[in-house]
């Protein structure tokens, strides 16, 4: 996708690929905050001359069904992330291979939810398991305190005896 490209270049770039005109870009976002935007701003904040506000980052990337961080940093300072957030990752790639390879992008997403539901059943598993776990825990714990009170009560005993 980019190397090294600007916020405002990303803006262009995206709203080519969705195929929107600068004037229906800046209706989309008056849809959303209420405030007009005429194709002038949308030109603005394509080349540069004015800067894009903060509030509008949330608001291009839920336009273009992007993430936030796909409108600051380039494919590989996101994969640089990936310890971070692997998902952010993965959604860049799904969705370069959705825009060349629709076909292949469905299969992806279809792989990647089988393994969803795996990795599902598997923490259901180890979740049941933890239950019964805590479930022998407690258990353990109610006779330990009987046995403590039973202590308690003998060593009360023992301190009040006077031969």
């Amino acid at each position: 996708m980019f190397n090294k490209a600007t916020i405002q270049e990303k803006v262009c770039h995206f709203r080519t690929v969705k195929g929107y005109s600068q004037v229906e870009l800046g209706l989309k976002i008056e849809e959303i905050t209420g405030q007009p935007y005429d194709r002038h701003a949308i030109s603005a904040y394509e080349t540069g001359r004015r800067r894009i506000p903060a509030y509008l980052v949330p608001v291009l990337a839920e336009i273009f069904e992007i993430t936030t961080d796909e409108l600051f940093y380039s494919k590989e300072e996101i994969r640089k992330f990936d310890q971070i957030d692997q998902l952010s990752a993965q959604m860049v790639d799904y969705r370069e291979l959705s825009n060349t390879n629709p076909e292949e992008a469905a299969k992806a997403a279809l792989d990647l939810l089988k393994e969803a539901r795996k990795e599902i059943q598997t923490l259901k598993s180890q979740l049941a398991v933890s239950k019964n776990e805590v479930s022998e825990a407690h258990k353990k714990i109610s006779v330990m305190k009987d046995v403590i009170k039973k202590w308690k009560k003998h060593v009360k005993q023992f301190m009040n005896y006077n031969p």
